[in-house]
């Protein structure tokens, strides 16, 4: 055999081994794939289950140690000014024409809070926040039970998270306004969607006959 066929032999072996390597390849990128696929369900899995274990932590947090307090820092208040500030309230909850220090009332209100362990609560409800704005906790969960009562106390803060949040930023307690309207629109959504539906059931049930003109069979 000459160094030609040599050549051509090597040159026709090396092509077979070139695409049994490939297939070999992708084979092995295939394995390589699924086990990173696995991995990533695995880890989803975990970090969601991470994330279920601290919403449960969470909520009974704030069932055990968060409202109680509140409750009894809201009465304290409400025995103490001749009415809570019930609106208008901006969402980035700063003071403004319809409620600031230029107001006797809410000096007054805003006195009363901060003297009955109103700042100790926001502080409280911020750590909760901080919980489910982060992702650390899954919102979702903690929604439906708790949406309507943290916002109603939020509200009833409203007076003195405006004054912890008078710096230049407003950034003080980002993560309780951040938290407080998402959920307050999507309560308000709900609310309509409701009032939607039952206005399409009335729509509904409401029978209507047109009156035939004249020639009209």
């Amino acid at each position: 055999m000459d160094v030609k066929e040599w050549f051509e032999m090597i040159y026709y072996i090396s092509g077979i081994v070139l695409v049994i390597g490939v297939f070999i390849g992708i084979k092995q990128f295939k394995i390589a794939k699924d086990e990173i696929q696995l991995l990533k369900k695995d880890y989803e899995t975990r970090n969601k289950r991470a994330s279920v274990e601290k919403s449960i932590e969470y909520l009974n947090l704030f069932a055990t140690e968060f409202i109680p307090k509140a409750s009894e820092v809201q009465l304290n208040i409400k025995q103490n000014v001749t009415q809570i500030y019930k609106g208008p309230i901006n969402n980035d909850f700063r003071f403004d024409d319809n409620c600031n220090l230029k107001s006797k009332y809410i000096q007054d209100l805003l006195r009363k809070s901060i003297e009955n362990d109103a700042v100790d609560v926001l502080n409280r409800f911020e750590y909760f926040s901080a919980a489910f704005v982060s992702g650390l906790a899954d919102e979702e969960l903690a929604f439906t039970p708790l949406s309507r009562i943290y916002c109603e106390y939020i509200e009833s803060m409203y007076v003195v998270l405006c004054y912890l949040r008078k710096d230049e930023d407003h950034s003080s307690f980002e993560n309780t306004v951040k938290l407080y309207n998402s959920w307050k629109k999507r309560l308000e959504k709900s609310a309509l969607e409701k009032r939607r539906s039952k206005l399409d059931d009335e729509i509904s049930q409401i029978q209507t006959e047109r009156i035939k003109h004249i020639g009209h069979e």
